[in-house]
């Protein structure tokens, strides 16, 4: 089955939801990609959700503009420590975008909500990883 999960409903294939909280049970899938899909400051809450729906060697796809990363090592470092994802290969395509394929490594045992509440200032480093989405009008 494969599901496309988008803040905005585009078309009927589209479930409109927050990726924060998808409506998919706990270990169901066995890959995520996040195609742009980090845009939101509660970024890190994304990459928990996506721990709770994959399975333990689950694979996750990341789709990053570059000029975000403000600590790429600390963005890897915080995506295994707070996440639960282990970095399988980070490949640069032209001076653009990373991709980053992560494999799940470890259940997160809390719900986001507990380790957000918990663990404000840890959320709060990740976040700071990548810089906010910033649009130009054209």
């Amino acid at each position: 089955m494969i599901y496309s999960f988008d803040i905005g409903k585009t078309n009927d294939l589209v479930i409109q939801c927050d990726i924060a909280k998808l409506p998919l049970p706990d270990k169901t899938l066995d890959v995520g990609i996040f195609c742009l899909s980090l845009m939101g400051t509660n970024f890190s809450n994304f990459l928990r959700e996506a721990n709770r729906v994959l399975k333990v060697g689950g694979t996750l796809f990341v789709a990053e503009v570059l000029s975000r990363f403000t600590n790429f090592d600390l963005f890897i470092k915080y995506c295994k420590e707070s996440a639960g994802f282990k970095l399988v290969k980070a490949t640069k395509l032209k001076d653009f975008f990373y991709v980053l394929v992560f494999t799940k490594v470890k259940n997160r045992d809390r719900p986001v909500e507990e380790a957000v509440n918990e663990g404000e200032e840890e959320v709060k480093k990740f976040s700071e990883t990548l810089k906010p989405c910033l649009y130009k009008k054209r």
